[in-house]
């Protein structure tokens, strides 16, 4: 009986980190090896390379001194190309978005065209565009 209730236990535990994999999939919008442009707001499109996704995840939570962005990041110039090398599933809602602004993921790229050419780090998914340009479109989800 102990052995049975084990198994159930083992194959629910499956079952939910399955579910856990198949959600974060679904979630990213883009995926390893996705070729992007980098461009934040139209207002000031250059974007903060960030060197860990520790400290982008307190950026975009509004957790950050001027100090940390100085030390921490890189201004890779707008309409940069890089390719993504991984892809948080973090659902971050900044504090300085609106309401029916969508959740932000962490997006991991190495950056492969201009003076940041060959620089790996993190951007939120909301500084990530396709090739042409044009934005991704966010999946509705719950945050």
């Amino acid at each position: 009986m102990e052995a049975r209730a084990s198994y159930v236990a083992a194959i629910v535990a499956s079952a939910a980190m399955l579910a856990t994999f198949r959600t974060t999939a679904v979630a990213c919008q883009v995926h390893v090896g996705q070729i992007v442009i980098l461009a934040s707001q139209e207002l000031d499109p250059d974007v903060f390379l960030w060197d860990s996704r520790d400290r982008l995840t307190r950026y975009a939570q509004g957790d950050y001194s001027v100090q940390m962005v100085l030390r921490h990041t890189i201004l890779v110039p707008a309409y940069a190309h890089a390719v993504v090398t991984g892809c948080q599933n973090t659902a971050i809602r900044p504090p300085y978005a609106g309401s029916s602004d969508p959740a932000v993921d962490l997006v991991g790229v190495k950056v492969t065209s201009g003076t940041s050419r060959g620089r790996f780090g993190w951007v939120l998914s909301s500084d990530v565009r396709r090739p042409d340009g044009s934005p991704f479109i966010r999946q509705n989800r719950p945050d």
